[in-house]
C-alpha cells in the first residue's frame, strides 16, 4: 500500500508538472490552422529563443504553438499548418484546402479550445492629448504614462451593450466557430477621429465597434504543411491574408500586423494607429480586432483586474508599443490533464478502501 501511495504521488507530480509550465503565457486563440497561440513568454517565463520564421516552436508537452511576440509579427507571420479555403471570401492563401484533413497524429475538440462567452463589455471613454501626438508610448493595462498620446476615464458611465460570443461545434473532420467578436474585457470608446476631435491625423480611427457573424472552422485534424514556409508576413505581404487570420478565445479575430496602408499597424513609428488600452480596435465594418498581444484577455485569464487611471501622475507607467504581459505560474491549465488526475486519484480511493 505504501509503495503504491508513493507510485501515486510521483504520477500526480509528472503529470501535474508536465501540462502546467511554471511561467508560461497562457494559450489566447488559435490560427486558422488549427495550432494555438499563446502568450510571449515560455516555461520559466522567459522569451522564446527558437521560435520559426512563422513564430511558432515545437513544445515538449503542449506540441506545435505559436506565441505572440513584442516585435514583428506580433502573433503569427505565416501558417505552419494547413488551412481551410472556407475561412477566406477572398483573398484565400494559396495552397489552402477544400476539405479538412481525416487524420492526424493529434485531434481537437471543443472543449480543447477553452473558449469564453457570455461576458457584457463596457466601451470606456478617452481623451488624446494633442501635444503628446504623434507619441509611441501606449497605455498599458494599469494606466498611461504621461507621454502617451492618450488616456483613460474609468469613472465616467460607459456603454455595456454588448456581450461576448464564441461557440464550438464539431461539423465532420472540422470545428466550426462562430462568433460575434465582442471581446471579454472592456474597451475604448470609438470612433476616434478627426471629426470628433479635431486632429489632422488621417490613422485616426473612425470606425464603430459593432457585433459581428463570423464563421470560421479549422481541422479537427491539424497536420503541418508539407513543405513549410520559407517567408513570413515580416517580409512577404502574401504570406497570410488580410482580414480574419485566426481568433482569440474571447471570440475577437487576429489579423495580420498591417493597416490599410501597409503600414505597421502595432509600431508607431512608421504612423500612429488608433490601438486602445488593450491593443485591438474596430475596422470599417465595425469588427474589433488584435494584431498583437491581447494582454487584456491574458490578464483576465490570469485573474489582473483590467483598471486604468487618466492624469494620475502617482499610476503613471512607462509603457513600451507592446506592454509587457502579466504572467501566472497556473495559466496553461489543460483539461485532458485534469481528467487524467481525476482518474488516477479516484484509483488510489478504491486501492486504499480495499486494503
Amino acid at each position: 500500500m505504501f509503495i503504491f501511495a508513493i507510485s501515486f504521488l510521483a504520477i500526480l507530480h509528472l503529470v501535474t508538472v508536465q501540462s502546467i509550465p511554471a511561467g508560461h503565457s497562457p494559450k489566447v486563440g488559435y490560427a486558422f490552422d488549427g495550432y494555438p497561440v499563446y502568450g510571449p513568454y515560455t516555461d520559466g517565463g522567459g522569451l522564446p529563443t527558437d521560435l520559426d520564421i512563422c513564430n511558432g516552436r515545437n513544445h515538449p508537452s503542449l506540441g506545435y504553438l505559436y506565441h505572440t511576440t513584442v516585435s514583428a509579427p506580433y502573433t503569427f507571420g505565416c501558417y505552419a499548418g494547413e488551412v481551410l479555403c472556407a475561412n477566406f471570401n477572398m483573398n484565400a492563401p494559396a495552397g489552402c484546402l477544400s476539405s479538412p484533413p481525416s487524420s492526424g497524429a493529434t485531434s481537437l475538440t471543443c472543449t480543447d479550445l477553452g473558449l469564453i462567452s457570455g461576458v457584457s463589455i463596457k466601451e470606456v471613454p478617452w481623451t488624446v492629448i494633442e501635444t503628446n501626438v504623434p507619441s509611441r508610448v501606449r497605455c498599458t493595462v494599469e494606466s498611461c504614462a504621461s507621454t502617451a498620446p492618450y488616456c483613460w476615464h474609468t469613472n465616467n458611465t460607459a456603454n455595456t451593450a454588448y456581450t461576448s460570443s464564441i461557440n464550438c461545434v464539431e461539423n465532420g473532420n472540422r470545428l466550426k466557430i462562430t462568433a460575434n467578436g465582442v471581446p471579454n474585457h472592456f474597451i475604448g470608446k470609438f470612433p476616434m477621429s478627426e471629426s470628433t476631435y479635431h486632429l489632422n491625423r488621417p490613422s485616426d480611427n473612425p470606425n464603430s465597434l459593432s457585433e459581428q457573424s463570423f464563421t470560421w472552422y479549422i481541422p479537427k485534424y491539424p497536420i503541418m504543411k508539407s513543405v513549410f514556409p520559407t517567408q513570413s508576413i515580416v517580409t512577404d505581404v502574401n504570406a497570410l491574408p488580410f482580414g480574419p487570420t485566426g481568433f482569440a478565445i474571447n471570440s475577437v479575430p487576429f489579423f495580420n500586423m498591417y493597416n490599410m496602408g501597409m503600414l505597421d499597424a502595432v509600431d508607431g513609428s512608421e504612423g500612429f494607429e488608433v490601438l486602445d488600452m488593450c491593443l485591438g480596435h474596430p475596422q470599417m465594418f465595425g469588427a474589433y480586432h488584435y494584431h498583437t498581444t491581447p494582454h487584456c484577455l491574458i490578464n483576465e485569464l490570469n485573474g489582473v483586474t483590467n483598471a486604468v487611471s487618466c492624469g494620475n501622475s502617482n499610476n503613471a507607467a512607462t509603457s513600451s508599443p507592446n506592454p509587457v504581459v502579466t504572467n501566472s505560474p497556473n495559466s496553461t491549465t489543460n483539461s485532458p490533464t485534469i481528467t487524467l488526475v481525476l482518474l488516477v486519484t479516484l484509483l488510489f480511493l478504491i486501492v486504499l478502501f480495499h486494503a
